[in-house]
């Protein structure tokens, strides 16, 4: 009587740990990947702006009341003129998320990003005239801070 406990004992233990390894497996969830979770805080709303720098100047005068708003590839703004333009589509690009392209092959760097805080930087390398004579937009270093 006692080899036969002893025989399924030996036998219900290797299933108890596999069944043991399968459930700690099926705990253990994937941390999202950087693309996914960036592009939730990015589309998460209107981004409202607070600061614009042009080469560590402020130049918040310039972009008053622009907004930003992502979606899953394109994205839409407002009072961004000439350095955002009103629409058009991005990409990640590159794995880690860091940076973002733009269809017109404008490259933005990701400086901080949250729920509630979004810090951009790019380099323009555009100087744009209005009808007037009158300097709309400079070449140099941007960074955009906004926030929801």
């Amino acid at each position: 009587m006692q080899r036969i406990k002893t025989k399924i004992l030996y036998i219900k233990i290797p299933i108890l740990g596999f069944l043991l390894a399968a459930l700690v497996a099926g705990c253990h969830s994937k941390d999202p990947s950087p693309d996914s979770v960036n592009s939730t805080f990015l589309t998460s709303g209107t981004w409202l702006i607070n600061r614009v720098t042009f080469n560590d100047v402020d130049h918040g005068s310039d972009f008053i009341g622009f907004t930003l708003s992502f979606q899953k590839t394109a994205f839409s703004s407002q009072n961004g003129d000439p350095v955002w333009p009103s629409s058009g589509t991005w990409k990640f690009s590159n794995r880690k998320a860091t940076s973002l392209v733009r269809d017109d092959n404008l490259e933005i760097e990701i400086l901080t990003i949250s729920n509630t805080e979004l810090k951009l930087s790019l380099q323009w390398s555009k100087t744009t005239y209005d009808h007037n004579g009158r300097v709309s937009s400079i070449a140099g270093k941007y960074v955009f801070e906004f926030s929801k």
